[in-house]
């Protein structure tokens, strides 16, 4: 993924580089069946899903997939008459706002979830930005993790504003969870740093590295779950191959009070293992490979260990997982990139891997948030 393997080094530029030429050559020229208009009051919203769209062509997307099982495309286009941006990484949804982060555009969109107008766009004028998650910290501020840069940044949710900056140790700020006053969040899948929500400082980082964009969640006892990932042997090696551990951090005490370590042979896919939590918030889910298929694991937060059988193999099911999420009914959205020059799929499975849906979306779909 674009995002992911953007880190420093010989390897990742020229990951990079190819990625971006294979973007710039397979531009979609597919028809444009968007929804015209808003949204309509009869339909509500399951999903919206985050698509990034070409690097560089201005074909990022947010979609919304109805309880019908219907899908209203490109909405912010539609709404607003302009393009959305450049690579759409996320979206977080407060106060009745939704929040985009475009991270090649530099720049926040906010909409009204009621009709998808825009409010707002946020921009950061004295940096070059490149954004990646947003989270709420509290009524009227929230944190933009970043890509390019060593801080995370602090946005004022009422006024649309940068406000400040929290600097961090490495470069490329990621996922991010909030428990106990602190914020917890990824950097450069090498550590998580802990930042104190009082005084906006980090006060501890842990040796925990993070697979690429994997979620850290908080389970029902709230402890913090992170999936590490390992290297090859070069100590330079900026990209993971291998899943090690599940681990559960006490907010608290900052202490991993609990270690899953998976087998050596457990592998990321291309894009890297995604992890997502169940709604009753006592069971993870993750994507990783093992004896040569991709397929779908679930792991109680009180079990010793990961099953040795997946739920389900979606290798020959799915062209090219680059994410998933589990539904609040319990069910797995797998987003389905394809080839990257055509709009891709998202496809709902039940536990035993059975395709319940399919919604065609944007191009490259990247990011899914449930109502």
């Amino acid at each position: 993924m674009y995002k992911q393997m953007k880190y420093v080094g010989n390897i990742l530029m020229n990951a990079i580089l190819a990625v971006a030429f294979m973007s710039m050559l397979f531009v979609s020229c597919s028809d444009n069946d968007d929804i015209p208009g808003g949204p309509d009051p009869d339909l509500k919203v399951r999903a919206y899903v985050a698509c990034e769209g070409n690097f560089t062509k201005g074909t990022a997307s947010l979609n919304a997939i109805m309880e019908d099982g219907t899908v209203q495309t490109d909405i912010f286009r539609n709404a607003n008459n302009r393009p959305l941006g450049d690579v759409a990484q996320s979206f977080s949804i407060i106060d009745g706002k939704i929040f985009i982060t475009l991270n090649n555009s530099e720049k926040i969109e906010v909409v009204n979830e009621s009709d998808y107008k825009s409010v707002a766009t946020i921009l950061y004028p004295e940096r070059t930005i490149s954004p990646q998650y947003v989270m709420q910290i509290d009524d009227h501020r929230a944190v933009v993790s970043d890509l390019w840069n060593a801080f995370l940044w602090i946005i004022d949710t009422k006024e649309y504003k940068v406000l400040q900056e929290i600097p961090v140790s490495t470069y490329s700020t990621k996922q991010m969870a909030v428990a106990d006053g602190k914020l917890f969040v990824t950097l450069a899948a090498k550590k998580i740093a802990v930042i104190s929500l009082s005084s906006l400082k980090v006060i501890k980082e842990l040796d925990i590295p993070v697979v690429g964009d994997s979620k850290l969640l908080k389970d029902k006892n709230g402890l913090i779950w992170a999936l590490a990932c390992g290297f090859d042997d070069d100590p330079e090696s900026i990209i993971p191959w291998t899943v090690t551990s599940l681990n559960g951090i006490d907010p608290t005490t900052l202490e991993t009070v609990k270690t899953v370590k998976f087998p050596s042979d457990y592998t990321v896919s291309k894009f890297g293992a995604r992890l997502d939590i169940n709604q009753a918030k006592d069971k993870l889910y993750l994507n990783v490979i093992h004896d040569n298929k991709e397929g779908i694991y679930s792991f109680p937060i009180d079990g010793e260990q990961l099953p040795a059988e997946p739920l389900f193999v979606y290798s020959d099911k799915v062209e090219l997982l680059y994410n998933m999420a589990v539904s609040p009914e319990e069910t797995i959205f797998i987003c389905d990139a394809l080839d990257y020059r055509q709009r891709g799929w998202v496809y709902e499975f039940d536990l035993s891997g059975k395709r319940l849906n399919e919604y065609q979306v944007g191009i490259i779909p990247q990011y899914i948030l449930f109502k």
